[in-house]
């Protein structure tokens, strides 16, 4: 089986629950899950997208050993490079311990992803 399948196929795996975190984030900010999947640049939309790719990554966490399979594998659910997944995971992890106004919207998604069992 190549590379690309089994990325599929474990995408498949996990596919419902990163679904409904990602409608919990969507939700959040008032938007559809298309618009935080689109290529849009604009500053609302792409904090809705780099709260997934966060969340994403924490509940994979859990679940999948490897680093790069994790950004793999919300790279393939968001329509994204690997790369580019691990870039904002990584600079967003950064602004929520100094952001005042990312920690606060943090701790109502957390509350919202707890109410329904995610972490």
């Amino acid at each position: 089986m190549k590379h690309s399948e089994r990325m599929v196929k474990m995408l498949e795996n996990y596919h419902i629950p990163m679904n409904e975190i990602s409608i919990i984030i969507a939700m959040h900010f008032k938007m559809e899950m298309s618009t935080v999947k689109s290529p849009s640049r604009e500053g609302h939309i792409v904090r809705a997208r780099n709260f997934c790719i966060y969340f994403l990554h924490k509940y994979l966490t859990h679940k999948v050993d490897l680093e790069s399979t994790k950004h793999n594998l919300i790279g393939l659910y968001l329509l994204r490079d690997r790369l580019t997944i691990r870039h904002h995971q990584m600079n967003f992890a950064w602004l929520i311990s100094h952001d005042k106004e990312i920690i606060n919207e943090y701790n109502e998604i957390i509350i919202k992803l707890n109410r329904n069992g995610f972490f």
